[in-house]
């Protein structure tokens, strides 16, 4: 019932003017209000079709559901070269992986986060960006799209080598009627 419903208030508020869902959608006095436009309009679309992508993938049945290709190449068509974020790069390359007919898409944006990942550009991206960028890199793999393996193979150094922590760290093992007791690895715990 949560899934149908979300799924109709997704159809109702799909702008087809626009190519694009809303970044936010209020309980008004006489409805449902969706607001359009700003920073982050790109990046609401492009979940709302991953979600949409994603629920026909997995056989659900809705009579929004068979748009969804109509609607992803819509917004596709109509936003790529509008997306300048590499956050949302990474996702419009999940997206445009994810439909046979978008692969051009998805090898242009693979090509693009590859430039960006070598200039100097990079040094500034955050945990987000890079994840972003590696479900896009990797979805875009799995559909055997060139230098996609390149990319996420890079992305996943870069996460390592600057988000992991590579050092001992204390860890709770056990509790005791006063807490939990910690100790670091290797070394045994104190009674």
């Amino acid at each position: 019932m949560i899934l149908a419903r979300t799924l109709d208030l997704l159809a109702s508020a799909h702008d087809p003017s626009r190519a694009e869902f809303p970044v936010r959608i209020r309980a008004g006095t006489c409805g449902y209000q969706a607001d359009y436009g700003g920073r982050d309009e790109s990046r609401y679309s492009i979940n709302c079709l991953l979600g949409l992508q994603e629920a026909s993938r997995q056989g659900v049945e809705h009579p929004s559901l068979p748009a969804t290709h109509a609607l992803t190449f819509a917004f596709v068509e109509g936003h790529r070269r509008s997306i300048t974020r590499l956050s949302d790069l990474g996702l419009l390359a999940a997206l445009s992986a994810g439909d046979p007919s978008l692969h051009d898409c998805a090898a242009e944006t693979i090509a693009s986060l590859q430039r960006a990942c070598s200039s100097r550009r990079s040094a500034l991206l955050t945990m987000q960006d890079l994840g972003w960028m590696l479900w896009g890199a990797v979805a875009a793999a799995r559909c055997h799209t060139p230098g996609a393996d390149a990319l996420a193979c890079d992305l996943v150094e870069r996460l390592a080598s600057r988000y992991v922590v590579n050092r001992p760290v204390c860890l709770a093992t056990r509790s005791t009627p006063c807490g939990l007791e910690s100790f670091r690895s290797g070394a045994s715990p104190t009674s």
